[in-house]
């Protein structure tokens, strides 16, 4: 973990201890001068590089501010507490060990249409999982009983997460069934559905690969694809990756 940018891609950063008044997320948040370096030095301890806050806002409005506070506190807080707003961003919070903030969502029903896609990139969102554990208006979630896959209105997200111009060079890939079995991250807000090294190596993501990973749920469509997911599995898919270009990789 010291030899390579470490990446927590599901962490709240610090939960709400009610115990405290105000808990000290909120006081953080609020008021970020009270964020103190010996707050700093816990994360900086941590051996994590980056930590992606994966929350979730149940509206527009919630979701405008929950980027406004996570913006804030590292703007108060440059030297310690940096925003990754692109991939080299990672390398410099590893270089210079301080503790990078990725704003993220582990849902999208702060989405109202395609062009908040563009709104929330502009505020600093880097990663959203289109759906949870239970049914939005984007698809299926975890939980459901039936995974109708992505609606007319995900659809609409989806492509503008592939077609913006945000990220630079992206290169949009298509599936019939939009699984969530497996998927690939080329730059944040992507969502690049590709399986494991014989089928990247076919897919346009291979013309320039970046970030590589799978992620598998417990749902009958993922159960072969459990299988693999093993030790052994894990290091040919990365043994591929490394001499093929990838930056970075992960599994979930």
């Amino acid at each position: 973990m010291r030899e390579t940018p470490v990446v927590d891609l599901l962490n709240q950063f610090r939960f709400a201890d009610y115990s405290e008044r105000p808990p000290r997320i909120d006081r953080w948040l609020r008021r970020p001068e009270t964020f103190t370096a010996a707050d700093a030095a816990v994360y900086q301890g941590s051996g994590i590089d980056v930590f992606a806050l994966g929350d979730a806002a149940p509206g527009f409005n919630e979701g405008l501010r929950f980027f406004a506070e996570w913006n804030g506190l590292p703007a108060a807080h440059p030297g310690s507490l940096p925003r990754i707003g692109a991939t080299p961003d990672i390398g410099r919070a590893h270089q210079d060990r301080k503790t990078g903030v990725m704003p993220t969502m582990q849902d999208s029903t702060h989405f109202r249409a395609p062009g908040d896609v563009d709104t929330f990139f502009g505020l600093g969102q880097r990663i959203s999982q289109l759906t949870y554990n239970f049914n939005n208006r984007i698809g299926s979630g975890f939980l459901e009983q039936r995974d109708g896959g992505l609606s007319v209105f995900g659809l609409g997200i989806m492509k503008r997460m592939e077609e913006s111009g945000h990220g630079g060079g992206r290169v949009p890939l298509r599936r019939p069934d939009h699984s969530r079995c497996a998927g690939s991250r080329r730059q944040a807000g992507d969502l690049h559905p590709c399986q494991l090294p014989r089928d990247y190596a076919r897919s346009p993501c291979a013309k320039r690969p970046d970030w590589i990973g799978w992620l598998c749920a417990r749902r009958p469509a993922c159960r072969a694809a459990q299988r693999r997911l093993h030790p052994d599995g894990a290091a040919e898919h990365f043994s591929w990756g490394i001499p093929n270009g990838m930056a970075y990789g992960a599994i979930g």
